[in-house]
């Protein structure tokens, strides 16, 4: 169960199975009416390369497919990428070779004809050998400038380990 600090009430209330030794990562997403969840399995890449392992994970709403850019380069592997649902997380999980060597390079999100959704305001610092979950979240109509506009806007979150 997953609660809301404020006030306790239960956000998300579903049965999940964990492997014992198993590392995940969780995401609640979605808004008041929809809350979803999903849960990733964690797993090391066998590649040997020192770059920055990298995944993508579309937790956006109203987004459609979406492409991941780093520096102005699609990342191929990474794009057309629907929003998530744990039905689709072989995808998401999957920790892939950064087609860049480890450097600041600026996160980009656009939709499927092109037009951008959000960036990264300044670039942001890939190191060798890490691994990095770029999530984008959000809602693609959430447009104003009241707070709770703001708030709901699309973003990026970079988590690393």
């Amino acid at each position: 169960m997953v609660y809301l600090a404020a006030n306790n009430t239960i956000l998300n209330e579903s049965t999940i199975k964990l492997e014992e030794n198993g590392t995940y990562s969780s995401f609640l997403y979605g808004n008041e009416e929809a809350k979803k969840t999903i849960l990733l399995r964690d797993s090391a890449s066998t590649s040997t390369d020192s770059r920055p392992k990298i995944r993508f994970v579309n937790l956006g709403e109203n987004v459609g497919n979406v492409d991941l850019f780093l520096a102005g380069e699609r990342v191929n592997e990474l794009s057309n990428r629907a929003t998530e649902t744990q039905q689709s997380t072989s995808l998401a999980q999957r920790f892939i070779s950064s087609p860049r060597e480890a450097s600041g390079a600026q996160i980009v999100i656009k939709d499927s004809e092109g037009v951008e959704i959000v960036k990264t305001q300044d670039p942001y610092n890939f190191a060798s050998n890490r691994y990095y979950t770029i999530v984008l979240h959000g809602d693609k109509l959430s447009t104003g400038d009241s707070t709770e506009a703001k708030a709901r806007a699309p973003k990026i979150t970079v988590y690393f380990y």
